[in-house]
Formats: C-alpha cells, sequence, structure tokens
C-alpha cells in the first residue's frame, strides 16, 4: 500500500492480483489486533493464506485503539467487521481505507452509516454485504488500488446482481487512478484515493 512515499515499487496494491489466482485465501486487516488474531486463523488454516500488512498502517495507532484487546481471540478467516452501524448509507472497505473511512464518517453529521471491514478478501463474507445493503439502499465501496481491474468490481458486480432492487442509488466505487504510485508526496497525493474525495463521495451518494 501507499501513503508511506515508498514510490512505484514499494506502494502497489496486489489484492486484486492475489484474490484472482483460484485456491489462495487472502486476508488484509486494517488494524493492529485484528492482524494479530487474523494470523492466528491463517497459521491454523491448512490451506494457503497470502496475509497482507499495510505498511501505512504501522505508523498509525488511533484506530487500532478503539477495539479492545484479548490475547485468546482469533477471528474467523471469511467474516467481515461491521466497525459502525447505521441505516442511510453502506460503506465498504478494507486495510487503510477502514480507518480513513471512519475518520472521515466520525467527522460527518446528520446521517448514520454502515462502515463494514471486509477483514478478509478471499473467502468474501457476501452475506454481511448484502444484508447492509439492503437495509441502506446505499453502497460506496473503497479501495486503495486502482479502480479498472480492481477487486471492489467483483464486490459492485455482487451488489448489483443480488440487491439491485434494493439500491436507491448507483453503486459508486472510490479508488486510486489508474497510474503507479509516484514517490514524491504531492504526486502520491494526487493518484490515491483521500479523505476529501470519501467525504464527497458520501455526501454524493446520499443526495441522489
Amino acid at each position: 500500500g501507499g501513503y508511506i512515499q515508498g514510490g512505484p515499487y514499494h506502494s502497489q496494491s496486489i489484492e486484486g492480483v492475489l484474490a484472482h489466482i483460484p485456491g489462495l485465501k487472502v486476508v488484509y486487516p486494517s488494524n493492529a489486533l485484528d492482524a494479530k488474531r487474523l494470523l492466528k486463523a491463517a497459521v491454523q488454516d491448512p490451506n494457503p493464506v497470502i496475509f497482507l500488512e499495510h505498511k501505512g498502517l504501522y505508523r498509525q495507532c488511533a484506530f487500532s485503539s478503539r477495539f479492545e484487546s484479548s490475547a485468546s481471540d482469533m477471528v474467523p478467516i471469511g467474516k467481515a467487521n461491521v466497525v459502525k452501524e447505521g441505516s442511510d448509507i453502506t460503506v465498504i472497505s478494507y486495510a487503510m481505507m477502514t480507518s480513513m473511512a471512519y475518520e472521515v464518517i466520525e467527522s460527518m453529521q446528520g446521517f448514520s452509516v454502515d462502515l463494514i471491514d471486509l477483514r478478509t478478501i478471499v473467502p468474501l463474507d457476501t452475506k454481511t454485504i448484502l444484508d447492509s445493503v439492503r437495509k441502506t439502499g446505499r453502497c460506496l465501496i473503497l479501495q486503495e488500488a486502482q479502480g479498472f481491474g480492481g477487486f471492489g468490481g467483483e464486490i459492485a458486480s455482487i451488489v448489483g446482481e443480488n440487491a439491485f432492487e434494493y439500491l436507491d442509488a448507483p453503486v459508486v466505487r472510490l479508488s486510486s487512478k489508474h497510474l503507479p504510485v509516484p514517490f514524491g508526496k504531492n504526486l502520491e497525493e494526487s493518484v490515491l484515493v483521500e479523505k476529501k474525495s470519501i467525504r464527497e463521495a458520501i455526501e454524493r451518494l446520499l443526495s441522489f
């Protein structure tokens, strides 16, 4: 992942590529506690598990601090987490996008959000996704990876095929630009998803 000025060779988002390979499980936590609990599950899983850790999250603690710690906990692979419960819009995210979305949503008022942290890309918790979209009628998918060919398109397809009649607005996918991630901070910010763009996407969907 990006946001660390790592340049094009150290800031790529590869979960979509890995998800396309049959037989692999792909785990991508958004906070330190989930990383610990999911790693326990990955070690015990008899199947090959690709465990992704976003380098930018190593430098953050505010989002992780809202979770209670328990050394004995283990999160099952394939179960998403509803970080916030609401009724106006569903925001689906994972990894760095979850903490960014949480900060944006906490700063906005006048509506309620179902914020879903996927935690696992494969297998995907489609039940939690569809239950939420059927409740809210609006769906925003956040992914740091480039939009073209990204995993967010798979989620949008699942929502469109299974919850179309519940939608009050088009399914929206917010992603980074289809470019290599630049090294310079200003250029990197112009390519990757920003908090401002998350806020604007939520506002557009709510006003549709």
